[in-house]
C-alpha cells in the first residue's frame, strides 16, 4: 500500500512539474504554446480505432504485464 502512496505522489510531482513548465513558457513566450485544442479534437471524435491489430495489442498487453511482475519482484 505504501508503494502505490508513493507511486501517486510522484505522478502528481511529475504532473505539477509539467503544468510549472507550460505555465512559465505561456508568460514568457505565449505566441509559441502549442493548440491543444486540435490535440483534443482528435481525440473527442467518434470510436477510432488504432492503427495496430488486435494480436498487436495483446501481445503489447501482455509484454507490460510482464514487466510489471519482474519489476515488482523482490529482489529483482
Amino acid at each position: 500500500m505504501i508503494d502505490g502512496k508513493n507511486d501517486e505522489v510522484q505522478a502528481r510531482r511529475v504532473l505539477q512539474q509539467e503544468l510549472a513548465v507550460l505555465i512559465s513558457h505561456a508568460f514568457h513566450s505565449p505566441k509559441t504554446i502549442p493548440d491543444f485544442t486540435k490535440a483534443g479534437a482528435e481525440h473527442s471524435g467518434k470510436n477510432t480505432r488504432d492503427k495496430k491489430s488486435d494480436a498487436q495489442a495483446v501481445e503489447q498487453l501482455r509484454a507490460s504485464l510482464m514487466s510489471l511482475h519482474f519489476h515488482n519482484q523482490r529482489g529483482a
